[in-house]
């Protein structure tokens, strides 16, 4: 399955990691440069992002995702637009949440080739690219 979430590799730079379990939401902000896939025995292939630096360590079992969301939006807070892509389970709700990062400091600067990279991803895959 690997193969199918390789275009993950495609965003440059800074995203914000978002998972949300409806009574605890963890955030970090990194980069997708470090991300590998491992087999666990008996519980199938991961992805894998490991950044001991940005003190990250995250882990998605790809047997149990279903789907990518892509979206455009706008900042909570601020008129920023927003590019973000919701991992969606096998349940149909979301895993985790990738946003795309402006650069610290700015309101909605982005690194160039960031939106683009977003773009040519919403342009190749539509609103949802379907792994199964």
């Amino acid at each position: 399955m690997c193969s199918h979430f390789s275009f993950f590799r495609l965003l440059p730079l800074q995203i914000r990691i978002i998972v949300n379990t409806g009574a605890g939401i963890l955030e970090s902000v990194t980069s997708l440069d470090k991300l590998f896939y491992h087999t666990v025995a008996g519980r199938g292939e991961y992805a894998n992002l490991m950044n001991k630096d940005e003190n990250v360590d995250f882990h998605l079992a790809l047997n149990k995702i279903k789907s990518v969301r892509f979206a455009k939006g706008k900042s909570m807070t601020g008129d920023i637009p927003t590019y973000m892509m919701r991992i969606m389970d096998v349940d149909d709700k979301a895993a985790a949440l990738l946003l795309v990062m402006w650069k610290p400091d700015t309101k909605g600067e982005y690194d160039p080739g960031q939106v683009e990279a977003f773009e040519s991803l919403l342009a190749k895959y539509g609103d949802t690219h379907h792994f199964r």
